[in-house]
């Protein structure tokens, strides 16, 4: 028998960006529900729900028959509250890997999930392990650019870093050969989740803002897969509107 996977959707009605992202519209529903739809069509989940502090998010995913928990308000990460939502839910208590599938991604590719959880899925099962994903970043700006991070890789593919900063940094100039930009998927095996609320904020996972660095710093591999392209993701209302123009253009998926 396969290993089950549990999704988790974190999203936040209190962004400081962008108050009540979760239920911005794109087209004829909230934001949330057309990643929870996309998500769902990947087939790799026991269970998917979104989790948030808010009850008009619950209201709302309630009214387009999408499951969701209330969960703490004051959690100091995505990955806190995934754990919560998991442990609120049967599916979710029982499942051997648990993914956090970011609430501001309405552009996620389903076949990027079904990667996510490959390397999971081999790996024994009281394993501290955890995985995500990665594509090549060949923008200059980018690169630069510390709201994009970067990934550094060993030869087998895990990841070696994560950072703000242009890594790897190329002395002579220019952009590296290979540059990978980390694309904000996680998937976690039932013991690295459960380690991961245990342990106290990391040093590099507090001087980065990057809550992966706490598993990373404490010696815990993360197994990297690459896919194609890197969605934009919706930090801010002219995120939103560039993300549906190209649903217009037709290049959102489906």
């Amino acid at each position: 028998m396969g290993k089950t996977v549990f999704g988790v959707i974190p999203a936040r009605y209190a962004s400081v960006r962008f108050p009540g992202k979760p239920l911005a519209m794109i087209g004829d529903e909230p934001m949330v529900v057309r990643v929870y739809r996309r998500a769902l069509s990947s087939g790799i989940f026991s269970g998917l729900v979104v989790a948030t502090e808010d009850e008009r998010i619950v209201s709302v995913c309630r009214e387009h028959a999408v499951p969701a928990v209330m969960t703490r308000a004051d959690h100091p990460s995505g990955t806190d509250r995934v754990h919560e939502a998991a442990e609120l839910e049967a599916a979710g208590r029982e499942a051997d890997i648990i993914v956090n599938v970011q609430g501001d991604e309405p552009l996620i590719d389903p076949a990027a999930l079904v990667r996510l959880v490959k390397p999971l899925e081999t790996v024994p099962q009281n394993a501290v392990a955890a995985s995500s994903v990665c594509a090549r970043l060949v923008d200059q700006a980018e690169y630069h650019n510390p709201n994009v991070v970067k990934v550094v890789l060993d030869s087998s593919g895990r990841a070696l870093y994560f950072s703000r900063a242009p890594v790897p940094f190329a002395r002579d100039g220019g952009l590296p050969e290979r540059v990978w930009r980390h694309i904000g998927l996680y998937a976690y095996t039932r013991p690295a989740i459960e380690s991961f609320v245990r342990l106290p904020e990391s040093f590099l996972e507090r001087t980065e803002r990057l809550e992966q660095l706490r598993l990373l710093e404490n010696g815990v591999p993360f197994y990297m897969e690459e896919v194609t392209a890197a969605p934009p993701a919706v930090d801010t209302p002219e995120d939103l509107a560039h993300v549906i123009e190209l649903i217009r253009q037709g290049k959102g998926g489906v």
